[in-house]
């Protein structure tokens, strides 16, 4: 899983769990209800907990003083004929730059410049009901993400068992 990192080259840093907690937490203005960052790194976990996945690695990225949150989580699980990493990455904004987000799948780009793809990606708007449906889009991703990754071990697992002559692997 080594290809998948945080870019941070747009005025992004690299920041600890305790670096995201301090960052200050704007007021509703408006439309716009911002969340703490800690709520979607916390929700986003507390979802992946559920489905039995264990986090082996963790990486944040702050931008525009604290006003963007950039994070990755590697994610590992076993089958008999090895291991197989999944990888979720989130992105949240106080200053109303995009959704709060969370993508996942075996290749994540999560980028400063805004670039975020997946396999999944879901995202909610900072608008009143933000923290009312949250938790469940979350849930609901993993357990998409889960359905996915019995499709890739049963490619994967295919893939072990196939031997290939020197000629099939040229063609």
């Amino acid at each position: 899983m080594s290809d998948n990192r945080l870019y941070l080259h747009c005025g992004g840093q690299e920041a600890s769990y305790a670096d995201v907690k301090t960052v200050h937490t704007p007021m509703p203005k408006n439309r716009h209800y911002p969340i703490d960052h800690t709520i979607l790194i916390d929700g986003t976990k507390r979802a992946l907990n559920n489905a039995d996945c264990t986090i082996t690695k963790e990486t944040y990225g702050l931008n525009h003083e604290g006003g963007d949150l950039f994070a990755l989580f590697e994610i590992e699980h076993t089958n008999p004929n090895g291991n197989y990493g999944q990888v979720v990455g989130l992105r949240n904004s106080h200053i109303q730059n995009f959704a709060a987000a969370m993508c996942a799948g075996s290749k994540v780009f999560v980028c400063d410049n805004l670039a975020f793809s997946a396999e999944i990606k879901v995202s909610r708007k900072h608008t009143r009901y933000i923290m009312r449906d949250l938790q469940g889009l979350l849930s609901r991703a993993v357990v998409s993400l889960s359905d996915r990754w019995i499709d890739q071990q049963i490619r994967y697992d295919a893939y072990f068992d196939k031997t290939l002559t020197n000629e099939e692997a040229h063609d």
